[in-house]
């Protein structure tokens, strides 16, 4: 949870800011209530994955009051917003980990713990040597390269002088020797450069990548808690085998595959008594895979549940007034 509470405090602030500005015109445009309550539902789903009763209490408060639109209103909601607000301060500021900082359990040589700035990465001490070593060697290349460039300038001037003579032909003769020479050089500079290069920003890009099992296991175990606070039990299947993929891109997923898995538990899988009314488990299944094929990966998440009620939708759907009853 630790991980993640820094992504939901942004991603909480980024919606209340957003409900900031659509209360202004709440009044005016019934647009406005739609969103207000679609990012009201969304903070409350992440706020219950997070294990934040609180805060998807109040979200769920919040919404009741949308159903009842009139006078007053938007001053009940603005309240509603300044204690979703001051929630979020208290979890950043408070007994909770610092919104820049994840913890780093492992105690240091004295037994204290430590914590470690989020986004920093831990790198095996044989690859910083590695590195070290391959940056070092491109640069005695960039000072042979500096030395060449010597040369070329002290044939240009040798040519210079060879221009004064009455027979130019052995200062012609120097002048090609010593091209070509350089020439041969260059290519094989070049060459060496272009190949620790190309090993270099291997290795930078290796050291992006990441297994995908601990990205899963994580969903995992998020979908196991969320599940026990809405009363439901849920088996979760991971199935990740060796498949890795770009650091940058698993925590640009990570809220996508956070939002999926919410809605799997939440409203696709049933409850263990009416799952056990249609012959099922009375546990839900889901599965989480990563699979490499080629040069991609792909990422497949399942559940066993009756989904989402079409016709519950609907009702809700008229109840709110967003269609009628007959377009319904």
């Amino acid at each position: 949870m630790s991980d993640l509470l820094p992504l939901f405090l942004e991603e909480a602030g980024d919606r209340l800011e957003r409900m900031g500005e659509l209360l202004e015109i709440i009044d005016e445009d019934s647009e406005a209530v739609v969103q207000v309550r679609r990012e009201l539902h969304a903070l409350k789903g992440a706020s219950r994955m997070m294990g934040l009763g609180e805060m998807a209490s109040l979200c769920h408060a919040a919404e009741d009051l949308l159903d009842f639109p009139g006078a007053g209103v938007r001053s009940l909601l603005e309240a509603r917003f300044d204690q979703l607000a001051a929630l979020a301060a208290s979890l950043a500021d408070g007994g909770e980990q610092n919104r820049n900082e994840v913890p780093d359990r492992r105690p240091d040589a004295a037994g204290e713990k430590r914590t470690r700035p989020r986004g920093e990465m831990r790198v095996a001490t044989g690859i910083v040597d590695e590195l070290a070593d391959r940056g070092a060697r491109m640069r005695v290349l960039s000072v042979a390269a500096t030395g060449l460039a010597d040369r070329v300038f002290n044939l240009g001037q040798l040519a210079e002088r060879g221009l004064g003579e009455r027979a130019p032909r052995q200062v012609l003769a120097t002048l090609a020797t010593s091209l070509r020479q350089i020439a041969l050089d260059l290519e094989s500079s070049h060459r060496n450069l272009r190949r620790l290069a190309d090993s270099q920003l291997d290795a930078l890009l290796h050291l992006q990548i990441q297994p995908l099992r601990p990205f899963l296991d994580g969903l995992a175990a998020h979908s196991e808690d969320l599940a026990r606070s809405l009363g439901k039990r849920v088996e979760v299947e991971v199935s990740a085998a060796d498949a890795h993929l770009d650091r940058r891109i698993v925590d640009a997923l990570r809220e996508a595959f956070l939002h999926l898995v919410r809605n799997a538990v939440d409203h696709g899988i049933e409850l263990p008594e009416d799952r056990l009314g249609t012959g099922k488990e009375p546990f839900g299944r889901l599965r989480l895979e990563a699979s490499t094929e080629g040069d991609r990966v792909r990422l497949r998440m399942e559940d066993d549940g009756r989904g989402i009620d079409p016709k519950s939708v609907i009702r809700a759907a008229v109840r709110q007034g967003l269609i009628e009853k007959e377009a319904a």
